[in-house]
């Protein structure tokens, strides 16, 4: 008399395209007076690729960032899951 023994092994999904990771390094300065509200600048590397700007505004490190990273649609994705921006 014989035994058969089957095993199954589980599969590992495989991804169509690894993840897309990417890296910011941003430094901000605050520049404080006395008599004058602090005033906020500084710089945003892209860590992969080396590029640095400095910014202003807030809205300069969307912009830099949007280079690499399709912002748009995470805000989409954040709306539909209720989470606002």
């Amino acid at each position: 008399m014989g035994y058969f023994i089957r095993a199954e092994v589980p599969q590992i999904p495989t991804m169509a395209q690894p993840p897309s990771i990417q890296s910011f390094l941003i430094r901000f300065i605050s520049e404080e007076t006395a008599d004058v509200a602090p005033s906020y600048r500084g710089s945003i590397r892209h860590v992969q690729s080396g590029n640095e700007v400095r910014f202003t505004t807030w809205e300069e490190v969307e912009h830099f960032v949007s280079r690499y990273v399709a912002l748009n649609r995470l805000r989409r994705s954040r709306e539909d899951d209720g989470l606002g921006t």
